[in-house]
């Protein structure tokens, strides 16, 4: 593994994530070591009680969920002015909606948060996993409605005007991404990490060199749930679960409680996998285009090494093994046991037993607090 040189004094290092490269662990262990960084000259952003993804929202244009409205701008500007106010020799921030940043907001986010001395990170990972993990997030959250073999397809094509490639794509470019930070940093302030699929521990021990301070101080929260991947017929249960909840038309709360909190994170994200599980693998039709990204995502890697960007780990990590695809049943062909059935059937039950009794935030709190951010 190659060396990792840590930003140096005054440097400010932004992780832009992607989605499903480890930002959610990045993000719980520099929020609960906060004050051992602090022993070491470190500032964490967000500040402790407050929130960066709607400042982000704002910045990069995109509404909040549910499609309600974009945050105002007024809530980046706060943000920012709170990393200036951060008495800390070094300054981290981690949020994987920066990957989406296009246009001026790349010139904004460069300009009012990293500044002369902005380091940014990059974490580049295996495709089929970066695949695999993008539809099944989705269809944890009710949003994909396509199968894997319905979905594969538009994300492997060129058709941009798909919502779904665009979704993929905005974040996963290599190219394009870096690109875009490229034209307003020098190559030798982009940090490119190699994700390691053997090594669940890389990330924490990369973040701590980087940022120059002892190994073992960054930790995990205590107690933090970790769930495990789906099976594919468990995301296929999932999908076709939520496809009714939309036929019956189920309240988002409904879905939310029952499917999303009951089924999938307190069920099947924890429980043991069976025998007769298919575990997801990318399908063997798609081997070819698959490569062919692959050994473009490692040359990449290589020109962006020559022209001076930090490249910390191996470009050859991105390969993906050949029991990395596999022949896959289709949704009719996949089965689960009578006893499977019933514990999945006894989780839902559970959720709506301990279903809160007050409705969620509303969206329009967010709309509460931009207005009380634009009148400051």
């Amino acid at each position: 593994m190659s060396a990792v040189d840590p930003v140096p004094s005054g440097g400010r290092l932004i992780h832009l994530g992607p989605p499903k490269t480890g930002t959610t662990v990045v993000q719980g262990a520099l929020a609960a070591s906060r004050d051992s960084l602090a022993q070491h000259g470190v500032g964490v952003l967000p500040q402790e009680g407050t929130r960066a993804w709607e400042a982000t929202l704002s910045l990069i244009g995109k509404k909040l969920p549910g499609g309600a409205f974009a945050p105002d701008i007024a809530l980046w500007e706060d943000f920012v002015r709170s990393a200036d106010a951060l008495s800390a020799d070094k300054l981290v921030v981690s949020d994987e909606a920066f990957a989406k940043a296009t246009g001026d907001a790349v010139t904004r986010l460069i300009c009012d948060l990293g500044g002369p001395q902005g380091y940014f990170v990059y974490v580049v990972r295996r495709i089929d996993k970066l695949m695999l993990s993008a539809w099944q997030e989705t269809l944890k959250g009710g949003l994909q409605r396509r199968s894997l073999g319905e979905w594969l397809p538009i994300v492997l094509g060129d058709d941009r005007s798909k919502t779904a490639w665009r979704n993929f794509w905005q974040s996963q470019d290599l190219d394009e991404f870096t690109g875009r930070f490229l034209e307003h940093v020098p190559p030798d302030r982009l940090i490119l990490v190699v994700a390691d699929e053997g090594n669940s521990n890389q990330l924490l021990p990369t973040f701590e060199r980087l940022l120059g301070v002892p190994g073992g101080t960054l930790q995990l929260p205590k107690g933090k749930r970790t769930n495990r991947s789906l099976t594919l017929n468990e995301a296929e249960l999932v999908r076709q679960v939520f496809a009714r909840g939309r036929d019956a038309d189920w309240s988002k709360d409904d879905k939310w409680f029952l499917v999303r909190e009951g089924l999938v994170m307190n069920h099947l994200g924890r429980s043991e996998r069976r025998a007769e599980d298919v575990s997801l693998r990318i399908p063997n039709q798609h081997r070819d285009p698959i490569k062919q990204l692959t050994a473009d995502r490692i040359a990449k890697l290589g020109a962006l090494q020559r022209d001076g960007a930090q490249i910390v780990g191996e470009p050859s990590w991105l390969e993906v093994p050949d029991d990395g695809f596999a022949d896959l049943p289709t949704p009719e062909e996949l089965t689960l046991p009578v006893a499977a059935v019933a514990d999945l059937v006894a989780a839902t039950v559970e959720a709506a037993r301990r279903r809160p009794k007050v409705e969620r935030k509303d969206r329009d709190s967010f709309q509460r607090q931009s207005e009380r951010v634009r009148g400051s």
